[in-house]
């Protein structure tokens, strides 16, 4: 599923990055009644940016709801990647602790357009986490 970016003053598609392709899981009809269609996605929440104790602007992957107007989805480039395990993410495909940018549990699914293998031998793969292309090592993909 692929959102774009619409006209309407109540359209939040450009929050998520209209364009970007994202593996859903749940799909229904507004309840609100606004006419979107609700789709459930895993995405990556700054749920601890505003902790008194220890603010962290690392991301945790959670499953949220988005609402696109009906005809403003196309089916998207990727292949979906289902987590195997829990996994850090990380901002570049190096596994290095000033890279991490969150995590995801295991059962997350994301989409991956793209694959690396780095210098060490490693397999990443590209997914899109938030509004940040992100990279999760294949050791944490389900096969």
């Amino acid at each position: 599923m692929i959102p774009h970016a619409g006209n309407s003053t109540t359209d939040e598609t450009s929050n998520i990055g209209p364009g970007v392709s994202y593996a859903y899981t749940a799909v229904v009809k507004d309840q609100a009644g606004s006419g979107m269609t609700m789709y459930r996605i895993w995405y990556g929440v700054e749920s601890h940016l505003k902790d008194k104790k220890k603010p962290s602007r690392l991301c945790s992957a959670r499953q949220v709801w988005l609402a696109v107007p009906a005809d403003a989805v196309n089916r998207g480039l990727g292949m979906q990647v289902v987590l195997g395990t829990a996994t850090k993410v990380y901002g570049k495909p190096e596994q290095k602790s000033d890279y991490q940018i969150g995590d995801a549990p295991q059962g997350a699914i994301f989409v991956s357009g793209l694959g690396v293998l780095d210098d060490k031998n490693i397999y990443w793969y590209e997914i899109n986490f938030n509004h940040r292309q992100a990279w999760i090592p294949e050791s944490a993909v389900a096969l």
